[in-house]
């Protein structure tokens, strides 16, 4: 297979995946351009508006490498090296494979480039610190690789 095609298939288990993950439904704001955030997740701390995922290098993951973007969905790290808060779901996505990530990234980076700056951060104090994200990592994110259970088929892994 050449590799215009390898790459063709990766972008599209990269958009399979971002469907399946429902990516759209909090990276979409109501009326807004696909993934180029603004919904609102209300908690009883405040509120998060999603990031933009558009490969817009301003106000997206644009200027985000492959190695910035595998870092943020199992570990819930952003690229400035800051601890997500959990709006974003990195702690049901740790155990997304390396494969799978790569795949999200190359078809996220074939998206509209949408210019929409996002200021995510509408907690009260103190969750409007990312210093307090740690507490909650401590208490409640348990990192771990996706590893198959041999003694199952590959469809049920």
């Amino acid at each position: 297979m050449s590799s215009a095609g390898a790459l063709q298939t990766q972008v599209q288990r990269g958009e399979y995946l971002a469907r399946a993950g429902d990516c759209l439904a909090c990276h979409t704001a109501e009326g807004g351009e696909p993934f180029a955030g603004g919904n609102r997740r209300n908690t009883p701390f405040g509120y998060t508006l999603a990031s933009n995922l558009t490969p817009d290098p301003d106000t997206g993951i644009g200027r985000w490498s492959a190695e910035d973007f595998q870092r943020a969905l199992p570990e819930g790290v952003n690229k400035r090296g800051q601890d997500m808060y959990p709006t974003m779901p990195y702690d049901s996505c740790t155990k997304v494979s390396s494969e799978d990530i790569e795949a999200i990234y190359a078809y996220l980076r074939t998206v509209k480039p949408v210019k929409n700056a996002i200021e995510a951060n509408h907690l009260r104090f103190p969750f409007n610190q990312r210093w307090s994200m740690a507490v909650w990592r401590d208490l409640y994110f348990r990192e771990g690789a996706y590893k198959p259970d041999a003694a199952k088929s590959v469809v049920w892994n």
